[in-house]
């Protein structure tokens, strides 16, 4: 295509390819062949933009062909699509998925006698980063890559090209990554695919062939993909095509973070009901059981092996070392966020049931030692402490002024005491994360106060998000500021002992 064909493309994908009747996703992939023929199109379009030679322009429009073409296919593989104006669903048929599971792990190719052929996840997995997938889809072939990479962490590296340029690969948007590791891909593909994350972390996993089929009556052996991803010695890949990557060791370090930082994705959308990029504020969703009992999980996996979180940036600590999965910390921060709730109530053993203090949805029923604990790995980062903080302190100020609505007065010294039971919680959350953040910067030395000033600065996704979920007008003028003391619109100052 010349650089003007593909404008024309993109045009046609993005204006059409989300459509809801998925009539055009699905007419363009049939037209395209079948799944071996969408990814021998893709591949030559990603690597053509990438290549060392390839202009701005060409690059700027691969990227774009990479986005639409990705949320084309979560629209046509989506099997529950409104009736088209035909009267019927139009979705691919099931076997598509199938039909990429078997390509997986076989080698595409797009010209005659090319020297080095990926295997069909690894292209597949540049187009998985985009759109929200049924699970259906998704999670079946996202257990299949698992599994591999689980057998052997280094299969599809193998063909990866050396020396090239770092932007060469499937990955043409470049985030997380050159798209060599197709688990990296996956389990992006999760973070914007919240229904099927929460498949794949809540449910018994399937055991697959190596063709991507099922393994009749067999289990895998780990409980649970949460297990798996935080086994001290689980394998995560190095996913650049630089060949300095090696003898450079701060650029070795961040792409090793590549995979932990996709895992945090898949897991804050898997938790939550929300892509982990999404600041949209929809009270319709509500924690499940499932996902309530994942975080309780995740709370109790981290604070009992806390030494996976652990960031010793300077190597100034020496009986400290850096833990395999420490850039998890942020998603971990946006999970607390989402559930500050389930965290204030065993702060001061609140009862599951209580109406004080409620939940969004379903209960994670957390451990009040466990809870003290994640909070205090999970706030040395910046990011995490923000959005810790910031829902904190929506969240109180939302339970203050729910008493003085039921009360149908302003606040009076005579009601201090309740006042204060109901800024307890957050005040114990604003103690653990104060104390947090001292030890970040003075003692572990992961992150600077100004890190953490600027990480502050930017709260309105969780304040929103909070505060959404109830109509509160008005309240951060009313009662705010928890750490140094709720002062309330008659005068009254609560400071916490």
């Amino acid at each position: 295509m010349t650089d003007r064909e593909l404008a024309e493309l993109n045009r046609l994908l993005r204006h059409n390819g989300r459509e809801k009747d998925g009539e055009f996703a699905t007419e363009f992939f049939e037209g395209l062949g079948g799944p071996r023929q969408t990814l021998e199109f893709y591949a030559a379009m990603s690597i053509d933009g990438t290549d060392e030679n390839a202009s701005k322009t060409r690059l700027a429009g691969v990227q774009g062909l990479q986005k639409y073409m990705g949320h084309a296919l979560a629209n046509a593989t989506d099997p529950y699509t409104p009736q088209s104006v035909k009267g019927d669903r139009q979705h691919l048929p099931s076997w598509w998925g199938a039909e990429f599971r078997r390509l997986g792990t076989q080698e595409i190719e797009w010209e005659r006698n090319m020297w080095s052929k990926p295997y069909g996840y690894q292209v597949l997995g540049g187009l998985l980063r985009y759109g929200n997938y049924d699970p259906a889809f998704l999670t079946p072939i996202a257990e299949h890559i698992t599994q591999l990479h689980q057998d052997d962490p280094h299969r599809f590296m193998s063909s990866k090209p050396v020396g090239s340029d770092n932007r060469y690969g499937f990955n043409p948007s470049g985030k997380l990554g050159s798209g060599n590791d197709p688990l990296h891909s996956v389990l992006e593909a999760f973070g914007h695919s919240p229904e099927a994350a929460e498949q794949f972390f809540t449910e018994k996993p399937t055991a697959y062939n190596e063709d991507g089929t099922i393994k009749s009556g067999e289990k895998t052996d780990f409980k649970s993909y949460l297990d798996l991803f935080t086994k001290k010695d689980f394998e995560w890949t190095i996913d650049t095509n630089s060949h300095h990557v090696l003898a450079d060791e701060e650029a070795t370090k961040n792409a090793l973070n590549f995979g932990p930082n996709a895992l945090g994705h898949a897991l804050e959308a898997a938790a939550t009901g929300h892509p982990y990029d999404s600041s949209t504020v929809d009270p319709s969703v509500k924690h499940s059981e499932a996902q309530a009992k994942l975080v309780h999980d995740i709370v109790e996996k981290f604070a009992r092996n806390p030494d996976l979180l652990t960031h010793n940036m300077n190597g100034d600590l020496k009986e400290e070392k850096t833990g395999p999965l420490y850039a998890l910390r942020d998603s971990l921060g946006n999970i607390s966020a989402d559930y500050i709730g389930d965290f204030q109530r065993p702060m001061y053993m609140e009862p599951s049931d209580s109406r004080i203090f409620p939940v969004n949805g379903a209960a994670a029923e957390l451990d009040p030692g466990n809870a003290q604990k994640f909070l205090g790995l999970v706030g040395q980062d910046p990011n995490a402490y923000n959005a810790a903080t910031s829902a904190q302190q929506a969240y109180t100020t939302n339970v203050v002024h729910e008493f003085l609505r039921a009360e149908g007065k302003d606040l009076t010294a005579e009601d201090g005491a309740s006042v204060g039971h109901l800024v307890a919680p957050g005040a114990a959350i604003a103690g653990i994360m104060s104390n947090t953040r001292a030890d970040a910067i003075y003692d572990y030395h992961t992150a600077s106060n100004k890190e953490y000033n600027e990480a502050v600065a930017d709260n309105t996704k969780w304040v929103n998000r909070i505060v959404g979920l109830r109509a509160v007008p008005l309240l951060m003028t009313r009662c705010y500021g928890v750490v140094r003391g709720l002062v309330c619109k008659s005068g009254l100052t609560y400071r916490p002992t």
